[in-house]
C-alpha cells in the first residue's frame, strides 16, 4: 500500500513578533493509523497567547484528542475548531509546543490521496 500524504495549513493570529507553526509527528501515514500535530510557537518577546483556527478533511480524518501540552503554562480559551491560548506562566516563554491535535485516518482513504490540515 502506498502512504497517505498529509499537508499542513492554518490560519494564524499572532499578538507580538514571533512565529507560530503547526509540525506533524510523520510525515506519511495510512488509513486506520493515527498523527499528531502540535502547535509551536518562537517569540523574542516572549508569547503571551495564540488565536488560530484549524480546519481538517474531516471525509478522511478523526479528530480523536486534542490538548494544552502542559496546563501548567497554557490554558485554552477557545472551543474546538477554534484555539485561544492564554500564557499562565509568571516567566517569560519564548519556545515552546504549545497544543497538540491528534487524528486517525479513516479507512475510506486511498492510497495517494493528499489530506489538508
Amino acid at each position: 500500500m502506498e502512504p497517505l500524504f498529509i499537508i499542513l495549513l492554518a490560519s494564524i493570529s499572532f499578538a507580538a513578533t514571533g512565529t507560530v507553526e503547526f509540525k506533524s509527528n510523520t510525515t506519511e501515514v495510512k488509513k486506520g493509523e493515527t498523527f499528531t500535530v502540535t502547535l509551536s510557537a518562537t517569540s523574542e518577546d516572549g508569547i503571551n497567547g495564540i488565536d488560530t483556527k484549524y480546519t481538517y478533511d474531516s471525509e478522511k480524518l478523526e479528530l480523536v484528542n486534542e490538548k494544552v501540552v502542559d496546563t501548567s503554562n497554557w490554558s485554552n480559551m477557545g472551543t474546538s475548531p477554534d484555539i485561544t491560548i492564554i500564557c499562565n506562566s509568571t516567566q517569560s516563554i519564548k519556545n515552546a509546543d504549545i497544543y497538540i491535535l491528534t487524528f486517525k485516518v479513516k479507512d475510506n482513504v486511498t492510497s495517494g490521496n493528499s489530506i489538508k490540515i
